[in-house]
């Protein structure tokens, strides 16, 4: 399992590993990653594969949460 903190670049980059090597992918988001990086359209159209296709996403707050999901992040995946 790899579990990568920081939605841009780590988990962009994670994410493609671990669909190479066919192992499961945990993201870590810490502040920024969501409350800025996903209003830049050319980071978004990277980290948002890469968050529909792990398999769980930690976050650290009630607020990040929300946010993802208003992105149509399932509510499943978020801890």
């Amino acid at each position: 399992m790899i579990n990568a903190h920081w939605l841009f670049p780590d988990g962009v980059a994670s994410y493609w590993v671990a669909r190479i090597v066919k192992i499961p992918l945990v993201l870590s988001a810490h502040g920024c990653d969501i409350n800025h990086y996903l209003k830049m359209p050319f980071r978004k159209i990277q980290i948002m594969p890469a968050l529909k296709g792990c398999r769980k996403i930690t976050v650290v707050s009630a607020q990040q949460k929300e946010c993802l999901v208003s992105q149509g992040i399932v509510d499943r995946k978020l801890r």
